[in-house]
């Protein structure tokens, strides 16, 4: 079976950000990943051919077979297509809460119906919270929508898995999901990086300032994933999460990774006044093998060819430098934003590590 009209529109509009943002929809490719994202994520559309659908049994609200991966081609982001390719629901879709919903239904910055894709303008093409107008509305202390679900949050979830509200937590089509996901939509169980439950467990947070590619976004939530930061907090002019770059890059790690956007300067100047260390790597700072780590605050990475911002960088506390070697014989100009997270925080811990055993 081929693709129709309408599904490649669909599919090639999520490459645009303001299409995923109206839509709350994200593409992702190849065996792998899709098969990690649909552990965590609901997926709408599943193209693939049937080798991998015999291999996988996935569900999803429309699966479409292709004869093989050349009938991708028409929408493959890849440089050559891959044998499956899914259409996900953003997770905080799912979750978001009312006052959120409520706004993004208002929102000035939505999309005329007229250029969005014809199969998206009925009501039946989305799913039924799929409310999602919300990037280009940010909400003052309010968990952003482009957080995965958070930890309280996963401890209610699990217990849907009881055989009387079915086996997926994602459902809409049972009630007693719906009551206790309804349940969700009280404070105690959003992580809300400006509040103080946001600190009230002690532990590393990674703060990005405005990094622009979305490889080395996706790489970093790979990083933070294997090195068990559970939070990563991003300006606003942050790089979108679900580009499609990004999504690719985090090899499935955004399962395990919850993602925040807001105004990076007040949640760094909440984490002090909560007495939390902020780090963040310069020229001038100290050499990160020989300062005293501690194995809790926040670690800053700034802009590939800016680093930190200067109003972010007044308020950081630790000022660390990844030294090269021999030291002050650099033949690079610096160090990927990505690569330079890896060794920040594979020392803190190897530290933290060491000071726990």
């Amino acid at each position: 079976m081929s693709l129709s009209k309408n599904k490649i529109k669909l599919i090639s509009s999520l490459k645009l950000k303001k299409y995923r943002d109206e839509l709350s929809l994200f593409v992702a490719e190849g065996p792998k990943l899709v098969s990690d994202l649909l552990k965590c994520f609901s997926p709408k559309i599943i193209v693939s051919t049937q080798a991998w659908l015999d291999e996988n049994s996935p569900s999803a609200e429309e699966i479409i077979v292709v004869s093989s991966a050349d009938d991708l081609k028409s929408v493959t982001q890849l440089s050559s297509p891959s044998p499956v390719l899914a259409v996900f629901y953003k997770k905080e879709c799912s979750f978001i809460s009312n006052s959120v919903q409520a706004s993004s239904k208002k929102s000035p910055n939505s999309i005329p119906a007229e250029s969005v894709p014809q199969e998206f303008n009925s009501p039946s093409s989305l799913s039924p919270n799929n409310n999602c107008g919300f990037a280009s509305n940010p909400i003052t202390n309010i968990t952003n929508p482009l957080s995965t679900v958070s930890r309280n949050q996963e401890e209610v979830l699990n217990s849907l898995n009881h055989p009387e509200y079915f086996t997926n937590p994602l459902s809409p089509d049972s009630r007693n999901q719906k009551e206790v996901l309804n349940s969700l939509n009280q404070s105690e169980y959003f992580t809300n990086p400006l509040s103080p439950d946001f600190f009230k467990e002690k532990r590393l947070i990674l703060a990005i300032d405005s990094v622009q590619d979305p490889g080395n976004l996706g790489t970093i939530i790979r990083i933070a994933d294997w090195f068990g930061i559970n939070d990563i907090v991003c300006s606003e002019t942050t790089v979108d999460v679900y580009n499609f770059k990004t999504i690719q890059a985090t090899m499935g790690a955004l399962c395990n990774v919850n993602i925040h956007y807001i105004n990076l300067k007040d949640f760094c100047a909440i984490a002090a006044s909560y007495n939390w260390p902020l780090y963040g790597t310069f020229l001038d700072g100290e050499v990160i093998y020989n300062a005293k780590l501690t194995d809790f605050g926040v670690i800053i990475m700034g802009n590939e060819g800016n680093g930190i911002s200067s109003d972010i960088a007044d308020l950081v506390s630790n000022r660390l430098y990844i030294p090269d070697y021999p030291l002050g014989k650099s033949y690079s100009e610096s160090l990927n934003v990505a690569v330079a997270t890896s060794i920040v925080c594979n020392e803190f811990r190897r530290l933290c590590y060491n000071v726990r055993k």
